[in-house]
């Protein structure tokens, strides 16, 4: 599959489905920029050597061009010290150039046009890898989201509530220790009524002995 359609298709499921149903979103970005990357550098690659054939080609060109012209050139000559033996030669070995610089025209043009396609698909492939680039924070982002999210669901599953995942542990333990106090005052209460019962009671016998002794 051509890599910008992969691309695209790969932007189309993230903007219609939804990271909740891509399945392992963050591998699948981080796949996508190293695809991306290395056909960036293929195309690269290619660019380069295109433009050394260019080059190649245009410099042929140019030294038939000279060619054509000498040819011509010494045919006159030739013709002038009237041997048109060598001066049809010189000639079919000018139209021989000729040819053969209409074929590397021809090349140039056909490679001049490869590359502009080429470099036309470079930049586009460029420009998504940095929109994945750009995108991959926030794929990154959403996906905590998400695992945020099941979380709290599984908590709430569990029947552990916010307000007690929240709840500050040092309330709970202040709370503890002031019923323990209570507790213990009221028992404390209970003694002491307990003690000063006997006491009066035991005074109310020392009163009953002491009149029956005057009696």
């Amino acid at each position: 599959m051509d890599m910008t359609k992969r691309v695209q298709q790969f932007f189309k499921a993230y903007v219609n489905e939804g990271l909740e149903k891509m399945e392992d979103p963050v591998i699948m970005v981080k796949q996508y920029m190293r695809d991306v990357n290395v056909e960036i550098k293929r195309m690269t690659q290619l660019i380069k050597k295109k433009q050394e054939l260019s080059e190649t080609l245009r410099k042929d060109a140019e030294q038939l061009k000279e060619t054509i012209a000498k040819r011509e050139k010494q045919a006159k000559i030739a013709l002038e010290n009237e041997d048109e033996e060598l001066a049809k030669k010189l000639l079919n070995n000018k139209h021989d150039a000729y040819e053969q610089k209409n074929r590397y025209d021809a090349l140039f043009e056909r490679n001049e046009e490869q590359l502009v396609e080429q470099k036309a698909e470079l930049e586009q492939l460029l420009v998504k890898y940095q929109k994945l680039k750009e995108r991959k924070l926030d794929l990154l982002l959403r996906m905590e989201a998400v695992e945020s999210k099941r979380h709290v669901e599984q908590l709430e599953k569990q029947g552990i509530r916010r307000s007690q995942i929240q709840e500050d542990p040092f309330e709970r333990w202040e709370e503890r220790i002031t019923e323990m106090e209570r507790h213990q005052g009221k028992t404390h209460k209970h003694e002491t009524f307990q003690v000063n019962q006997l006491v009066m009671d035991e005074l109310k016998q020392l009163k009953a002995k002491l009149n029956e002794q005057r009696l």
